[in-house]
């Protein structure tokens, strides 16, 4: 993804995934409208806020659906030592 001249992370989701990041750096609004493009052509178009909201979901009995955004906050050490994502976006930056 890129965002002006700079990459910004590469996901799966990439419309879903900016969203949250222009909101996150106060880029962007959650009325104003994001668009992707693919060869020139847009291929994907949605309101920052309603996308920022929402990931892909699949599972085994079907196919790729948008659901939910579920955000996971650290709340200190498991017992198991499993680490909790603070956002799938960040994953992407990493």
């Amino acid at each position: 993804m890129t965002y002006g001249c700079e990459t910004i992370g590469e996901t799966d989701e990439p419309l879903l995934a900016a969203a949250r990041y222009l909101l996150a750096k106060r880029l962007a609004q959650p009325g104003d409208m994001l668009s992707t493009y693919r060869k020139g052509v847009r291929s994907m178009s949605a309101n920052v806020g309603w996308a920022a909201g929402r990931t892909v979901i699949e599972g085994p009995s079907s196919g790729p659906r948008i659901g939910p955004h579920r955000l996971y906050v650290q709340s200190g050490p498991s017992s198991d030592d499993v680490e909790k994502v603070v956002s799938d976006h960040e994953l992407a930056l990493a």
